[in-house]
């Protein structure tokens, strides 16, 4: 019980900090430190003929935040 408690707090904090930069005109290192507790890049790996970076990050409060997004490379060259 006292570990879920301390989740939920902890999420709340994370949601006021969101709230705080709702609005932002720019993001910034400062804002980027405040939001981001570790960024984790892995070693390059080839799948099927294709280099691959996984990059994991960490949010101030919650942790690491999985985003089911996979970006082409079309896209990345925009």
């Amino acid at each position: 019980m006292e570990a879920q408690a301390g989740q939920v707090s902890d999420v709340n904090e994370f949601l006021k900090l969101v709230d705080k930069y709702l609005d932002i005109p720019e993001f910034d290192d400062a804002i980027l430190n405040e939001l981001v507790s570790k960024i984790v890049v892995h070693s390059l790996v080839r799948e099927s003929g294709k280099k691959q970076v996984r990059i994991d990050l960490y949010s101030t409060y919650v942790g690491k935040i999985r985003i089911p997004l996979k970006l082409r490379r079309e896209s990345l060259n925009k």
